[in-house]
């Protein structure tokens, strides 16, 4: 195995965006509840600081008193249009830094006007390419993240809101989503549960570390997906054989079946799972050991020890990939 290498700040704040990631917003269940949106911003800030400071961002977070209530909302899916706009604002930014920033007004007795704006200091885009990424438009290889953005504005239209973005060519770019959404009478009921089991990823984790296995299962777990854990490439295998799944997290360094020897076997072996994508766990990360999971036939890689931002953004990176793959 390639042992635990689990980072110390792995498990606070992990987001609920793996169904966002894998779903038809359209058919998204809403599941309305007494909702922190304050909780929820230092939730998904939280989860990508350390990705952030990893790239020499710097990554601030300004709420405003007025948004420090409770409202009814859906929790999960607050929370996945947030991951991904910070997500993208942090993969793509590459010099300075992101600015989230959560306010609020009262538009009418009762209803709070919610805005959180994700502002980078990336690259920005070309007049009308953010809004049609954002319509699903221009979704294509030279679009990075676009898939994500279009599924944003679906989710947050099924909530009563909208994303909208303001960008120009070299001067960043300012996602901005706006919820209009009933203020809680009852502060104490505030929901920060994972998404509807509908909506649910499933996920081979594959480790033959014990403390491994149940790491990954149980941050899973937490954020809404459905992981199931196997201790053996052969094992494994028999399971892609008779189960269906949407993503596999594999460990390399196995007894017997080696995790290169099971995506071989996967790619070439005529296995009903041929297509199911791969994100390698490995704490061999050099440049040879990306090259060689690439060429196993791997979507995806993931150096131990691991956080939550590095897994989850790959995880989305390697779905929006495959999504755009089955498109074409």
């Amino acid at each position: 195995s390639d042992g635990i290498g689990v980072a110390e700040h792995a498990v606070p704040g992990v987001d609920d965006i793996l169904a966002a990631a894998s779903a038809d917003p359209t058919d998204a269940r809403i599941s309305i509840a007494a909702t922190s949106p304050a909780q929820i911003a230092q939730g998904v800030v939280r989860t990508w600081r350390p990705r952030a400071e990893d790239k020499w961002l710097e990554l601030f977070l300004d709420i405003d008193p007025s948004a420090d209530v409770a409202v009814e909302t859906d929790a999960a899916r607050l929370k996945q249009i947030l991951f991904c706009l910070v997500s993208n604002a942090v993969r793509f930014t590459d010099a300075g830094g992101v600015r989230v920033r959560v306010s609020g007004a009262k538009p009418a007795a009762g209803r709070m006007l919610l805005t959180f704006s994700v502002a980078d200091t990336g690259p920005g885009f070309a007049p009308g390419r953010a809004e049609a990424m954002l319509e699903g438009r221009a979704v294509g290889p030279g679009d990075g993240g676009g898939g994500s953005l279009a599924r944003c504005r679906a989710l947050a239209r099924a909530l009563g809101g909208d994303v909208t973005a303001e960008t120009a060519p070299g001067e960043g770019a300012t996602f901005t989503l706006t919820l209009d959404a009933v203020i809680s009478g009852d502060d104490a009921q505030v929901d920060a549960s994972p998404a509807n089991a509908a909506t649910r990823l499933r996920v081979l984790v594959v480790d033959d570390h014990p403390v491994g296995r149940r790491f990954a299962t149980e941050i899973l777990s937490e954020i809404g997906a459905h992981a199931t854990p196997a201790t053996t490439g052969r094992e494994a295998l028999d399971l892609l054989e008779s189960t269906s799944f949407d993503l596999v997290l594999l460990d390399l360094n196995m007894p017997e079946l080696s995790g290169y020897d099971v995506v071989r076997t996967l790619r070439t072996g005529g296995h009903p799972a041929a297509g199911v994508p791969v994100i390698a766990l490995t704490a061999a990360a050099g440049a040879e050991d990306r090259a060689r999971c690439a060429e196993a036939g791997m979507e995806g890689f993931v150096a131990k020890p691991i956080t939550a931002a590095e897994l989850f953004g790959e995880i989305c990176r390697v779905l929006e990939a495959v999504d755009l793959r089955r498109a074409a």
